[in-house]
């Protein structure tokens, strides 16, 4: 008996292993897609700048090279698969003196940005008159990027400390929506991550998605209390006295920093607890169910996390939410949300002081040399990095932060002309049709996957 049970054991093992390499290996090749379509868009649009001719059958030829080349196929996938598909890669590169990580979607975003740092630069050479009819959304994008380049300017004692002032801003708001519009005008997701997007199901509306997150540290794990690691209890010292040192340096002279500190922490904590991990929350986003904005906009949550401020500065020119729209959301977080604003941030003032902290969190690197200091020592206490990024990868992410929708604009007029997405359609059916007769042809990709769920 006791050998059927051990058999039992070990087929359910057996079983829990093949569904983790049968994952793995969807999640790999997937990446792998994702990855040529990206490298070849972007090889075919310089080929084409550069004359070359076919210029899109050249691009994705090399970005299927420089995939295989990432290979190691002296490796057995059955017993080491991540050196399998990955380590041709990990021989050829190392981490950079400025980073903590590298793959080749860092490549491939710091690639993004230079070409988005080429077209900025463009657009500040272009001469202009009284007559010129430049966007005024690019104007401000402009603005914002040239006053954080300008340190030297910015750093004089009588250049106004404008994180400061904003700071200033929310905490004199009027009431919390008033302080949660703030943020918003700013760009800071605040209890949620908030996306307008094309719908799940008709791609010619746009809907609201309310993803969990937006909290000062990243993970649901970072806030683990109970039973944390050395590393977690290290990163929760290196946010707390990041929180300390920017409210210090906002008012040297405030006698009640400790307690803000454990405010944010708290509050912060409470909403973790009621976080997926990002595993499960991937899986949680495909079944996230949808209500009409008119029946949103009447329920309790709604006052808490304003909706429509985070909508309006997500959508050039919009006046207000329409009724029809969807909004996507689990209600299960949005409760633990409104519970843990209710326990911790129900007086108006710690509401506006934890919004301050946010905005203090979001553009403390944009700011005067004593804000940027204290952002540099947490970058180097958190990932280790010793070099300090270069300041336009700062101001470009900044940018990108304050007005996302001003800098994809530029980026997609540059980099998706009119027969871009035809090229990139076709690329997508001839991997998927080479996928299709490659796949059967793998043995070691054979084993019977588990019964499906």
């Amino acid at each position: 008996m006791s050998g059927l049970v051990e058999s039992d054991k070990m087929d359910k093992t057996n079983d829990r292993t093949r569904k983790k390499m049968l994952g793995l290996t969807i999640g790999l090749i997937v990446t792998g897609l994702i990855a040529i379509i990206l490298l070849g868009v972007m090889i075919w649009a310089v080929s084409s700048k550069k004359g070359l001719e076919p210029a899109p059958e050249i691009g994705f030829v090399r970005a299927s090279s420089a995939l295989s080349g990432n290979m190691d196929p002296t490796a057995d996938p059955c017993q080491d698969f991540a050196t399998y598909a990955c380590g041709g890669w990990m021989k050829k590169h190392v981490i950079p003196d400025d980073m903590d990580q590298w793959s080749n979607f860092v490549i491939l975003r710091d690639e993004t940005a230079v070409t988005l740092l080429n077209l900025v630069n463009a657009l500040l050479e272009k001469p202009t008159d009284k007559s010129d009819s430049q966007p005024e959304f690019e104007k401000k994008m402009l603005d914002f990027y040239t006053s954080c380049m300008n340190t030297t300017e910015m750093d004089k004692a009588d250049t106004e400390d404008s994180l400061a002032a904003k700071v200033q801003e929310v905490l004199d708001s009027a009431d919390k929506a008033a302080a949660v519009q703030k943020l918003a005008e700013q760009n800071i997701n605040v209890f949620y991550q908030l996306y307008v997007e094309p719908d799940n199901d008709d791609p010619n509306i746009n809907s609201i998605y309310m993803v969990q997150g937006a909290l000062g540290m990243t993970l649901k794990e970072e806030y683990n209390n109970t039973n944390p690691s050395d590393d977690i209890t290290k990163k929760q010292g290196y946010y707390k006295k990041y929180v300390e040192n920017l409210w210090k340096n906002y008012n040297k002279d405030d006698a009640d920093v400790a307690t803000k500190v454990l405010k944010v922490y708290d509050f912060e904590s409470c909403v973790a607890e009621g976080m997926n991990s990002p595993a499960d929350e991937r899986s949680a986003f495909a079944d996230m169910p949808s209500k009409k904005y008119s029946e949103v906009k009447g329920a309790d949550f709604a006052e808490v996390i304003q909706i429509a401020p985070s909508y309006k500065y997500r959508r050039t020119g919009a006046k207000e939410v329409p009724d029809s729209t969807k909004v996507y959301y689990h209600e299960k977080y949005i409760n633990k949300v409104k519970e843990c604003v209710n326990t911790h941030l129900s007086d108006a003032s710690i509401f506006k002081m934890y919004m301050a902290t946010r905005l203090m969190l979001q553009y403390a690197a944009a700011g005067k040399e004593s804000w940027r200091k204290l952002w540099w020592q947490n970058q180097q206490d958190v990932t280790k990095v010793e070099v300090k990024p270069a300041r336009w990868k700062t101001c470009l992410s900044a940018t990108t932060s304050y007005m996302p929708e001003a800098v994809g604009r530029i980026f997609a007029d540059e980099a998706f002309k009119e027969d871009s997405k035809k090229n990139t359609e076709v690329m997508i059916k001839d991997i998927k049709d080479a996928f299709k007769q490659i796949l059967p042809n793998l043995a070691w990709m054979m084993m019977k996957p588990g019964p499906k769920r």
